[in-house]
């Protein structure tokens, strides 16, 4: 296993073909990671610095400045169309 303490943690170098960050819980699980195609979270919740702007990753909760966004999502399955909760 190899840590960081302190300093720039640079990944991949040339064409970033060999760097990835991997990010796990506490039973060594990854719930996210970041590498040459971009970043994907799994779990958890994307906050500003200041928390005042939020997007939780279960619940699909956005909140921006302090106010919650909602909103309902259509899909079409077949010939019907329905409505995320």
């Amino acid at each position: 296993m190899t840590y960081a303490r302190s300093g720039i943690l640079q990944v991949g170098g040339s064409n970033n073909e060999l760097g990835a960050f991997q990010v796990l819980d506490k039973d060594n699980q990854i719930i996210g990671y970041w590498d040459k195609n971009g970043i994907v979270l799994t779990e958890g919740e994307i906050k500003s610095a200041d928390n005042s702007s939020s997007w939780n990753l279960k619940t699909g909760e956005l909140v921006l400045n302090g106010y919650v966004m909602s909103y309902q999502v259509e899909y079409a399955i077949g010939d019907s169309k329905s409505t995320a909760p």
